[in-house]
């Protein structure tokens, strides 16, 4: 039992932290775009409140339609590589979204950004589910669940920060930035991924042979 708690806990310090951090920043750059409408993104690009809401909503097309392919996928690659590669692309394409001179570009970048993000909460949960036992699951999804709540704590006073402290900076208006920030920033963690995240447990190598 005491080598039991000792692997979990082991299991839980490998895989936890990282996720949580990549699911807040996915709930981020999937809510960016509330934050850089704050920042000017309507007035900036000739577009009203209909063409905003489509813009919205569109993202969830997008990551509906991706939801179930995923797990496909996940069961072919390697999370350890799989996981980190679709928070890259889609960090890409949130950052992206910085760039946009239209609502075209705008409407066809937030799909895109809810086809790349759609794999990660679902894949997430199936990874999660071949290293926990059922008694062990339901509480470590409700942790890994914590980076919701981390992100609609921080998200705005994030937002807030660029907005008030990088409005024309190299000619940009400040919610341009709020997605290029945010973007390059899931890029970044995103490499912590390929050397923190195992694969699965009987193809790992931070595990002993007993464990």
């Amino acid at each position: 039992a005491s080598l039991e708690k000792k692997l979990v806990r082991k299991i839980d310090l490998r895989s936890l932290p990282i996720l949580i951090v990549l699911f807040l920043l996915n709930v981020l750059d999937r809510n960016a775009i509330a934050n850089a409408r704050l920042g000017g993104l309507e007035a900036s690009l000739g577009i009203d409140d209909v063409q905003y809401q489509t813009a919205v909503m569109v993202l969830w097309a997008g990551y509906i339609s991706m939801m179930v392919p995923s797990n496909m996928l996940l069961s072919i690659f390697k999370p350890r590589l799989y996981l980190p590669t679709v928070v890259i692309v889609w960090g890409i394409v949130s950052g992206a979204t910085g760039f946009v001179q239209n609502h075209a570009g705008l409407v066809a970048l937030r799909f895109l950004v809810g086809v790349t993000e759609a794999p990660y909460f679902p894949g997430c949960i199936f990874f999660l589910s071949c290293w926990y036992t059922r008694k062990e699951l339901p509480s470590r999804i409700a942790t890994f669940y914590s980076g919701y709540t981390l992100s609609s704590a921080f998200g705005g006073l994030i937002a807030a920060g660029i907005v008030d402290g990088m409005e024309g900076l190299g000619g940009y208006p400040s919610w341009r930035w709020i997605f290029i920030i945010e973007g390059a920033l899931t890029i970044i963690v995103a490499f912590g991924g390929y050397m923190l995240l195992p694969n699965y447990p009987s193809n790992t190598s931070f595990l002993s042979a007993e464990e």
